[in-house]
């Protein structure tokens, strides 16, 4: 498999993440990433390195290289398509620098980038979720038909002391630790990673996190208390609105509780780069400017500081399926307006105008 960045330039197919990703879903399958379902190999069937230089890893990688879109991509190439930047994209940004070392002839260095979906396990019922991501949903699922297995919790890997001497054996050479759900904060799992990096003296790590942020302390374990011996922490916080509909969508979160966890973390881990990341959908695209506003004003997150997450599905809840778009759209431009007399970045005002591109498609 050879390759120059020459044969990258131009090519819309290409995607950093099967040279440096290394995506394990929750049933223990190895896949492309969190969105394509992608499958190279199962991690209770196979080692980390027979997957991670296995043939259909190689496969894919030269499929991209060559140009060819895979239509399970799909959900990266429509994000691009109605102007939104996609998670192929944002990689090719962050990673980028790094094509020419780990794109070789004929070399495929380890992951170092890792996101372990060790469970299903969760707190939270929301709506937007099902039972594969979240084991509160189990009974609900059950009664509808819908459970996607037999227990409420979901374990990604039989043999975990297995996995996790695998695991030790390549964490030298990650670089970012992505964390999420299920809900990580409640997962033994997720300390335990924690735990195998400093051992190891990986305090550089990028750790990263997708959490609900309904607790900070887990079975005597304090999180800030791991946050404060890493040098770059980054929580994104799954909030999609304020007060009651924030409550009313994601099921069994308390408002009051989220915002005090935000003012814990901002005063006790001020290092951590804290942000939320709202997932846009008909529910609450006609709240998102305002919970943004709030946040901001009350000092809980810089303005800047908003990762937009665009839902595909359930497609009962996709934003073209909102009601009174006209209104949306206006409290989106009133809320640019806002963003730059406000001094927002030119990043953070092209967030919100994707969302108003978006849903402008749609009228």
């Amino acid at each position: 498999m050879s390759t120059n960045t020459s044969k990258i330039e131009g090519n819309d197919a290409f995607c950093l993440m099967p040279w440096l990703h290394l995506h394990v879903s929750t049933r223990g399958l190895c896949q492309a990433c969190c969105i394509a379902p992608i499958t190279f190999g199962d991690i209770n069937k196979q080692t980390i390195g027979e997957i991670w230089n296995g043939v259909k890893i190689n496969e894919f990688r030269s499929n991209l290289l060559s140009g060819k879109k895979d239509k399970r991509c799909r959900g990266c190439y429509d994000l691009e398509d109605s102007g939104v930047k996609s998670i192929r994209q944002e990689t090719l940004e962050k990673y980028g620098y790094k094509i020419n070392d780990i794109i070789q002839d004929d070399i495929v260095s380890k992951p170092v980038y890792l996101d372990i979906r060790f469970s299903n396990v969760c707190n939270f019922r929301c709506v937007t979720c099902w039972h594969g991501a979240s084991s509160k949903w189990f009974e609900e699922a059950k009664a509808t038909g819908t459970n996607v297995a037999k227990t409420a919790i979901i374990k990604a890997i039989n043999k975990e002391d297995e996995f996790f001497q695998q695991l030790e054996s390549i964490v030298s050479g990650v670089e970012e630790f992505y964390f999420a759900g299920g809900e990580p904060l409640v997962m033994d799992q997720h300390y335990r990673v924690l735990e195998l990096l400093l051992k190891k003296e990986k305090k550089g790590v990028h750790l990263r996190y997708n959490t609900n942020l309904s607790l900070l302390d887990f079975k005597g374990k304090s999180v800030i208390e791991y946050w404060k011996q890493f040098h770059k922490v980054t929580v994104s916080a799954s909030i999609d609105a304020a007060g009651e509909l924030g409550e009313k969508i994601r099921r069994d979160s308390d408002w009051s509780t989220i915002k005090q966890n935000l003012k814990v973390i901002k005063s006790e881990c001020p290092h951590v780069q804290l942000e939320i990341a709202p997932t846009i959908s008909a529910l609450n695209v006609a709240a998102i400017t305002s919970l943004h506003k709030q946040l901001v004003e009350e000092g809980l997150i810089d303005i800047d500081s908003i990762y937009i997450n665009m839902l595909s599905r359930p497609d009962q809840f996709h934003i073209k399926n909102v009601e009174n778009k006209t209104h949306v759209i206006d409290q989106l431009r009133q809320h640019l307006g806002w963003l730059k007399t406000s001094e927002a970045s030119t990043e953070t005002i092209k967030k919100i105008n994707e969302i108003l591109v978006c849903i402008q498609s749609y009228q």
